[in-house]
């Protein structure tokens, strides 16, 4: 049982590590509308037609504004 609670623990150090990560990549961003499509899909975990509904936008701007996005974080 001990065995089992350290896996947990560490999977969960883990998971706390990454998602510290993207939200410093997201928090990185110059751009509002690309931080809170990142927030809201990687963080919060909105499906794309979600983020596009609650944001105003179609499904292609969605797109369009989270691959600016990542070629930023990836430049980063």
């Amino acid at each position: 049982m001990a065995n089992l609670e350290e896996r947990i623990d560490d999977k969960r150090h883990k998971l706390m590590d990454k998602q510290s990560k993207i939200t410093e990549a997201i928090n990185s961003l110059d751009d509002d509308d690309e931080c809170t499509i990142m927030t809201e899909k990687y963080l919060n975990g909105k499906t794309w037609e979600q983020v596009a509904e609650d944001n105003g936008y179609s499904w292609r701007t969605v797109h369009r504004i989270h691959g600016r996005a990542l070629k930023k974080i990836k430049l980063a």
